[in-house]
Order: structure tokens, then sequence, then C-alpha cells
């Protein structure tokens, strides 16, 4: 990222908070990109790995971590995309 980058999204998050209105921003997790990019690619043939379970659970908060349960939260994190005001980057 540059510092460009890092100056125009600062700008973007300084107008939002002038607005005076409710507004969305929000970082991606490495465990959540992981999940969501699973559940796009692989689910519901293939079950979540082991590893992703586990840190789904410990790191992300869905518990009990089924594959029901994370296509669940799967769903509802990616409809978050749609109010989403603007991202920030993750690592």
């Amino acid at each position: 990222m540059t510092l460009q980058e890092i100056d125009d999204g600062a700008a973007a998050i300084r107008k939002l908070i002038r607005r005076g209105e409710p507004f969305f921003v929000g970082r991606n997790g490495t465990i959540e990109i992981q999940t969501i990019q699973i559940f796009l690619t692989h689910r519901p043939k293939h079950p979540y790995p082991h590893v992703i379970r586990e840190n789904i659970e410990r790191n992300a908060g869905i518990f009990p971590a089924t594959d029901e349960s994370i296509d669940a939260w799967c769903r509802t994190y990616i409809k978050g995309f749609e109010v989403l005001d603007g991202g920030a980057a993750g690592w």
C-alpha cells in the first residue's frame, strides 16, 4: 500500500465523519477472508478443513464451528459488503 493510498483512505473516512451520519467502515481479517474464499470456491461440495473450523471458532467467535453455522456466517458476512461504506486493507 502506498502513502497516497493511505492518504486517500484517510480522506474518505474524514469525509464520512464530516457528514455527521452513521457509516460503516470495516476491515477483513485473515481467517475471515480464508473462510469466505473456501465458502465461495469449495462449498457445499467439500467440508471446511479442520484448521479453518478451529481458527474461525477461536479467532472469529463462530460457535459451534459446524459446516452449517460457518455457511450461515459466510452468507451474513457477504451481505454486510452490500452496506459497507468503506473497507480498510488487512494485513
